[in-house]
C-alpha cells in the first residue's frame, strides 16, 4: 500500500511540474508589459500556491 501512495505522489508532482512549465511558457510568450504590470506576489501565488492546491486531489 505504501508503494501506491508513493507512486501517487510522484505522479501528482510530475503533473504539477508540467502545469508550472506550461505557465512559465505562457509567461515567456506574453507581452512584456502584461507580465511586468503584475505584482511578483500575484505571479508567485499562481505559479506556486494555486498549482500546489491541486496536489491533494491528485495524490489522495
Amino acid at each position: 500500500m505504501e508503494s501506491l501512495r508513493v507512486l501517487a505522489h510522484i505522479s501528482a508532482y510530475t503533473i504539477l511540474e508540467g502545469i508550472r512549465l506550461k505557465i512559465a511558457d505562457r509567461l515567456m510568450k506574453a507581452p512584456l508589459g502584461e507580465v511586468m504590470g503584475r505584482r511578483i506576489g500575484y505571479l508567485k501565488n499562481i505559479i506556486m500556491d494555486k498549482v500546489e492546491d491541486l496536489e491533494p486531489p491528485l495524490a489522495h
